[in-house]
Parts: structure tokens; C-alpha cells; sequence
């Protein structure tokens, strides 16, 4: 009973939280289809007064609005669907088998070749997401590694070693320092606002042959 006490609560916000557009439109097309009653009734008693007439002629364009905007959103809920296991396991075979969904050193392709062990797990997990709205933060981290430039390419692993050359730009002599800043203030100048996800910045002094960092 605790338990289905606690789903219960745990729905409950998101319910009301899905049917709040639907009932604002339905309430507010109510109140309009009322007022213009009201005024078409009191033009019944007054059928020369060109206030009257004006304000049905409002009221009537509020209605066909709000109506409008009601079916709308009625289409829009039409539109949702459960997501079911098929769909979570077509997006998994989807993801290259050299990407990774988290930083625990298994490749999609470990999850391919494992699917009949975690496949319930794998789909536990996205299933949390959709019903319970949270992600962990664990789920969305990315690592950003620098590529030393004296590394030897050959002693890399299989991902260093499909990077093309330009890609190694940042490394290339005669290179205007000024690109760096502009890249350096788009990665840095969201940091500050509130409600973000947590990041973390590193002041590194690494030493090249035009410029220090």
C-alpha cells in the first residue's frame, strides 16, 4: 500500500502539470463562449446599438480563437505515444560501435554483443527517464582529452589514430591566436547562468612553440 501511495504521489504533479494547458484553453473558450451569450441576449433588447453589435463581433472572434487553440492542443496530445522496448532497442543498434554512452569504458558495440543479459537493465533505465523525468548526471558527461603534440599517432589507441590531420590545427604554427579566445568565450559564457548543468574548468599552461596557453 506504501508503495502505491508513493507512484501515486509521485504522478500526481506531472498529471496536473500535462492537463494545465488543456484546461486554461477549455476554461478561458467557456468564459468567451459565455460573454458573447450574454452580449448577443442583451442586443435582443437593443438591436440598433452599434456597441452592442461591435462587441459580439469581438466576442465571436475570441471564441473561433480560443476554439482553435483548444483543437490544437487536442492534436498535440494525440500526437504522444508510450515509448515501447522496440524503439529503445533500435536507438541502441543505432549508436556507432565506437561511441559509448557514458565513461565506464564499454563501447555500444559491448552492449550489442550483450543485449541478451542487459537488455531489461538498458531498458529499465531509459523507461526511468520517460516516467520519472530525471537524468543522472553520471548519464550525460563527456571527457574532453588534448592530444599532446608530440604523442607518436601510431602508439595511440584505434580512436586517436582515425583523427584526420586538419584536426590537429590547434597545433599548427602561424595560427592567430584570437580564434582561440573566441572559442575559449563560447565554451565559457553560458557558465555563469543559473540552473545549469554542473561543469567543471581546468587553467591549464601548457607550453607550445608560438603561444602558451
Amino acid at each position: 500500500m506504501y508503495v502505491l501511495w508513493k507512484k501515486q504521489l509521485r504522478v500526481q504533479s506531472v498529471i496536473k502539470a500535462l492537463s494545465k494547458p488543456v484546461l486554461g484553453a477549455s476554461c478561458t473558450l467557456k468564459k468567451a463562449g459565455d460573454d458573447l451569450l450574454v452580449a448577443q441576449q442583451k442586443l435582443m433588447h437593443d438591436r440598433d446599438n452599434l456597441v452592442l453589435i461591435k462587441e459580439i463581433k469581438d466576442r465571436t472572434e475570441e471564441v473561433f480563437k480560443w476554439s482553435e487553440i483548444e483543437e490544437h492542443i487536442l492534436k498535440q496530445r494525440i500526437l504522444v505515444a508510450h515509448v515501447t522496448e522496440p524503439e529503445i532497442i533500435k536507438a541502441l543498434m543505432d549508436i556507432g560501435d565506437l561511441k559509448y554512452p557514458s565513461i565506464d569504458g564499454f563501447g555500444a558495440k559491448f552492449y550489442k554483443a550483450s543485449l541478451s543479459t542487459v537488455k531489461q537493465d538498458i531498458f529499465d533505465v531509459v523507461m526511468d527517464f520517460f516516467v520519472n523525468d530525471r537524468l543522472y548526471a553520471t548519464f550525460n558527461i563527456t571527457l574532453v582529452t588534448l592530444i599532446p603534440k608530440g604523442s607518436v599517432v601510431k602508439l595511440s589507441n584505434t580512436i586517436c589514430k582515425s583523427l584526420d590531420v586538419p584536426l590537429y590545427a590547434t597545433f599548427v604554427p602561424r595560427l592567430n591566436i584570437h580564434d582561440h579566445i573566441l572559442l575559449a568565450y563560447e565554451l565559457i559564457r553560458s557558465y555563469s547562468r543559473k540552473g545549469g548543468t554542473p561543469r567543471c574548468m581546468l587553467k591549464l599552461d601548457i607550453k607550445k612553440d608560438y603561444d602558451t596557453v
